[in-house]
């Protein structure tokens, strides 16, 4: 299952926040409803903020890895998403001059601006924490990790692994949305203490077919003992 969005009130929030600065990995699922508008994935917001964005006011419609410190700097895909498809969406966050952005484990982008917001975050998926850049649209499997995922991991995602699969011992938030889990589950965080709050009730539709680690009756047991794991598909 996946969250789903109506771009006017509804996403998902959370007061405290994994990580406070670069490097880290922000990565999702998505579906979008509409090409035509600057859409919020994942948001972590500060005094700035760090955002995983469909830049549907682009040319070609990219997704763009985007930070405002005291300016703005953002990397953005090589393709774009279309309509109503499911892509994956991955923003790596190596420095404070080190951003890259991917579509579907691919059309990696780059940008090297130097931006540096400080403060306390706070985490949104499916607008900013305060309800701006609002998605039309759906997102499953949004994780978060203290690391830069190399270009082979974000392949993985991008492939239908589990975040739970890729990196697991810097995997620091995971909200599956869905999925195995469950519809009434899917807002938690299933590896830290980051639950999600939703926000006027988004709906719920199918997510994409997932390869996951065993089943999640045995998560806590992966985690404790390093996640050791064989794969299993289910939607």
């Amino acid at each position: 299952m996946a969250r789903v969005f109506n771009g006017v009130n509804q996403w998902l929030r959370v007061a405290t926040c994994p990580v406070v600065a670069p490097p880290f990995t922000l990565a999702c699922w998505f579906r979008c409803n509409n090409l035509l508008l600057l859409q919020d994935l994942m948001c972590l917001n500060s005094a700035g903020r760090f955002e995983l964005t469909a830049y549907g006011t682009g040319v070609g419609d990219p997704l763009r890895a985007y930070t405002r410190g005291a300016g703005a700097s953002g990397a953005y895909t090589t393709s774009g998403y279309t309509a109503n498809t499911w892509h994956h969406g991955c923003g790596v966050f190596a420095a404070t001059n080190d951003r890259r952005c991917y579509i579907d484990g691919g059309s990696k982008g780059v940008d090297v601006g130097n931006q540096n917001p400080v403060g306390a975050l706070t985490a949104a998926i499916g607008a900013n924490f305060t309800g701006g850049s609002l998605l039309t649209g759906a997102v499953a499997e949004a994780a978060i990790w203290n690391v830069a995922l190399t270009d082979d991991e974000v392949a993985a995602l991008g492939a239908g692994y589990s975040p739970l699969a890729v990196s697991p011992a810097a995997l620091v938030a995971y909200w599956p949305l869905g999925g195995l889990y469950g519809t009434n589950d899917g807002d938690h965080d299933v590896v830290g203490a980051y639950n999600m709050t939703p926000q006027n009730a988004p709906t719920t539709l199918d997510s994409p077919p997932i390869i996951y680690p065993i089943s999640p009756i045995a998560v806590p047991w992966l985690i404790a003992v390093g996640n050791p794991w064989y794969a299993y598909a289910q939607q």
